[in-house]
């Protein structure tokens, strides 16, 4: 995109992470410069893949890892990009539709007091659950918590719901729509091959991404932006991209001040506090048959699947601790003790750790989260104060999408919009820049 044959300048973009990085790829595409900012010392936000540590060239993520069937931009992205995607990993029910709870229910073991409940059990109170779905709908305001009560769920069944829900939306039930139980399940995954990494990294590819550089201030004055940086050097555009975690916002200067409904609808999501919990285990076979899908828990490791795509050998397993159960698995080996624990009461015997990484997400400043999702009640608002572009300045990250808040599919969408924001956005060249560029060339 040229002006008069004139090069257009750097929009700059604050934030390195899929949605960041996103942007600036499809702002490239369009001949539109720019200058990355990341405050961390890698690309890449919430996914981070860590292969140090792990035997037989395997790794573990640390963030992101799953590609839904429904995730057409991520998939795109990754098609256009080269990077690799594994085979599709199916599952099939009785009857469709089906649930998210009835899919959940259908393919993970559940373990709830520290014992497996058995097949029967399961489809026992998945009965249970989807009569009274039909017959006690929950409200759009209602949460996980409130509803079984209403519905005069038995002790049992409530149990399974405090741990599916945890599985489901990576909070604690009273913090979770009761809603997130009759939403479509999943039928479809992939990953990307070697590691999510490999889509931040072609994305990097040919960016000017400045790393370890905190932004402090972000000004709009007369037609133009300054960005403050922590080291107190500026940077000066005519745009920019903001795509940080909403939990962090606040700590970001802006001149004007943002507006308030803007910064409420940014702390107002509930937000998912989150552990990653990463292990390799030498008996893969073992593992592997016990986690043919995964196992969800009301301990204090909410949900556990294998994440490495080897079929032979050791193997990596996913997991993460969410909520205030997180707090029993934050200090010293606690967590792979409880990850421990959980597989070998689903395997039915020890196991070897070889392993093991841990991600406090909730401790990082950068992101102060996994995530956080708006109640259905708050949504059609919530999402259109975060679209909103403050005049220069465009928002974008996972949260900001509406279809697919928190999700890798969201992230790369909201990338995309904010760089088509910018594009759309009027072109004014001012005085002196015309005089630089044209007089002075």
């Amino acid at each position: 995109m040229t002006l008069c044959g004139i090069d257009p300048e750097p929009v700059i973009v604050v934030g390195a992470g899929l949605a960041g990085l996103t942007a600036a790829h499809t702002l490239a595409r369009s001949g539109v410069p720019t200058v990355v900012l990341e405050a961390g010392p890698r690309p890449g936000g919430r996914i981070h893949t860590r292969s140090a540590g792990f035997d037989a060239g395997q790794y573990g993520e640390l963030g992101a890892e799953t590609i839904h069937g429904e995730y057409a931009a991520v998939t795109a992205l990754c098609a256009d990009l080269g990077v690799e995607l594994s085979e599709t990993i199916s599952f099939d029910v009785a009857r469709t539709p089906v649930t998210a709870i009835e899919g959940l229910l259908a393919t993970d073991t559940v373990v709830v007091g520290g014992r497996v409940l058995t097949t029967g059990r399961i489809e026992s109170i998945c009965r249970e659950v989807t009569t009274a779905l039909r017959r006690v709908p929950p409200a759009p305001q209602e949460t996980l918590a409130q509803w079984p009560r209403r519905a005069a769920l038995s002790d049992e069944a409530r149990a399974v719901l405090t741990a599916a829900g945890r599985a489901l939306a990576q909070r604690d039930s009273a913090q979770t729509d009761a809603c997130v139980l009759t939403e479509d399940a999943t039928r479809s995954s992939r990953r990307i091959v070697g590691g999510t990494q490999r889509l931040i990294d072609a994305l990097a590819a040919d960016l000017d991404i400045r790393l370890d550089t905190p932004v402090t201030v972000i000004r709009q004055r007369r037609g133009r932006i300054t960005v403050l940086l922590d080291d107190g050097q500026t940077l000066s555009s005519s745009q920019a991209v903001v795509a940080v975690s909403p939990f962090v916002l606040g700590a970001i200067g802006f001149d004007p001040p943002l507006p308030p409904a803007t910064l409420l609808a940014a702390a107002s999501a509930p937000r998912s506090h989150g552990v990653k919990v990463v292990a390799q285990y030498r008996e893969g076979a073992a593992v592997r048959t016990a986690l043919a899908r995964g196992v969800c828990s009301d301990g204090p490791i909410s949900r556990a699947w294998v994440s490495s795509g080897d079929t032979s050998g050791p193997v990596v397993v996913s997991a993460f601790s969410c909520g205030t159960a997180r707090a029993a698995v934050e200090r010293g080996d606690a967590a792979f003790d409880a990850l421990d624990a959980l597989l070998e009461t689903v395997v039915g015997s020890g196991l070897t750790r070889i392993s093991g990484v841990v991600k406090n997400w909730s401790a990082d400043e950068r992101f102060l989260g996994m995530g956080g999702v708006p109640p259905i009640a708050l949504r059609g608002s919530h999402f259109a104060l975060l679209n909103a572009a403050e005049r220069r300045v465009h928002f974008a990250g996972a949260h900001t999408d509406e279809a697919f808040c928190d999700t890798l599919e969201g992230a790369v969408r909201s990338g995309r919009r904010a760089a088509l924001e910018v594009v759309r956005h009027p072109v004014r060249v001012s005085a002196e820049y015309c005089n630089r560029k044209l007089v002075r060339s």
